[in-house]
């Protein structure tokens, strides 16, 4: 349901639905849910008064606030033609009240004309004070309220259905718990999804919001990443996300366990491999480069069982040259050619990992660079 009212919620912003009715910068109880309303009092579209006294007539009351000019409002009243036909031949205690969200060319007049035209004739009423402060600040249409007797907002819809079986599922849903089980409570447990075990239990008023909600056990490497939730709780809400005691049910903490960046570099800091490894699992090494003249050897640390970022490179054996005390003569051959300059380049470059060191910085200022080639290049030329 969730997933339902999150792509409900989308299709109407996507429709570009506009503001309608007031609009509150700070609700009385979060997002509406646990307001009460029974205080309301407002007229319909024939000047006839409406007040909170009509919720007591029925075990549940829906409230549906649209606009003529909203084709999910206009979708959606059909859907509720249908459903209160449904619940009038086989119900005695749900009934339905309409707001007009006056806004654009929708107005009392012509709200009137649409649902005459339509043959829609439950009641519907202008907005007081008390129905436009339950009324979304995101201000999009059409908004369903599920109220019971006693006039407290249960459960807040801002969207449409996307059918009318989904309507039908979802009011049902509802009715079945305000008129089985209205007062009573029940069970909720939390679970810990990693141990399996119920860390905490709560008893819940059927339909109520739980709250607060526990914070998930910790568990070492691992992250809490939400609650999955079982048939006995719905999910609702749409500024912030609500839990709703629907019966006895449970919500399990679920977790990732935590990954770590492995980094694989070349011995001069080229990035061979970017990888995000689990907590005690091994990272993969890349196949290593090929450098002639020398010889891959291994890894410089350990990534068989990862606890952190780590960084790795690559090491080769640069003991196959000979140091045969010639200043220049890098690949131990035993005189200064092109071949150690290119080498002392290479070097200084750091394209190649550094061997004999001491011979082929050839001017002494204890580093190698280009100098050190240049200098190796006249000795060369020098031969």
């Amino acid at each position: 349901m969730k997933k339902l009212l999150s792509v409900l919620l989308t299709a109407a912003l996507l429709l570009l639905a506009l503001p309608c009715g007031a609009r509150v910068e700070a609700l009385p109880v979060r997002d509406g849910f646990g307001t009460d309303i029974s205080g309301f009092s407002a007229f319909d579209l024939y000047g006839s008064q409406v007040d909170g006294s009509v919720l007591n007539n029925a075990d549940m009351t829906i409230i549906n606030f649209w606009a003529t000019w909203s084709g999910n409002c206009t979708s959606l009243l059909n859907y509720l033609s249908v459903l209160m036909q449904h619940y009038g031949s086989s119900y005695a205690s749900v009934q339905l009240i309409g707001v007009v969200c006056e806004s654009g060319d929708c107005n009392a007049d012509t709200a009137r004309s649409y649902l005459e035209e339509h043959g829609y004739s439950w009641a519907n009423v202008m907005p007081d004070g008390v129905l436009s402060s339950v009324f979304s600040s995101i201000g999009y249409v059409p908004q369903t309220l599920i109220v019971d007797r006693n006039g407290i907002v249960r459960d807040h819809i801002v969207g449409g259905f996307d059918s009318y079986g989904a309507l039908l599922s979802y009011i049902d849903r509802w009715y079945s718990l305000l008129s089985e089980h209205f007062g009573e409570s029940c069970a909720v447990s939390f679970i810990n999804g990693y141990s399996g075990e119920v860390f905490h239990t709560i008893q819940v008023e059927y339909g109520a919001v739980i709250a607060p909600m526990p914070n998930a056990p910790g568990v070492p490497h691992h992250s809490f990443t939400g609650w999955a939730l079982d048939e006995g709780i719905l999910l609702t809400g749409f500024t912030e996300e609500f839990y709703i005691a629907m019966g006895d049910g449970s919500l399990t903490a679920e977790y990732s366990i935590d990954t770590y960046l492995v980094r694989f570099f070349d011995y001069n800091g080229t990035l061979l491999s970017t990888q995000s490894v689990e907590y005690g699992h091994a990272a993969t090494a890349p196949q290593p480069p090929v450098h002639q003249g020398f010889v891959f050897i291994g890894w410089s640390e350990d990534f068989s069982c990862i606890t952190e970022d780590l960084d790795v490179y690559a090491v080769y054996n640069t003991d196959g040259f000979p140091d045969t005390g010639i200043l220049g003569d890098v690949n131990g051959d035993g005189r200064v050619n092109v071949t150690d300059v290119i080498l002392i380049m290479r070097m200084s470059m750091n394209l190649l990992p550094v061997f004999n060191a001491h011979l082929a910085d050839v001017s002494g200022d204890g580093s190698i660079g280009i100098a050190d080639a240049v200098l190796a290049l006249r000795m060369s030329l020098l031969q």
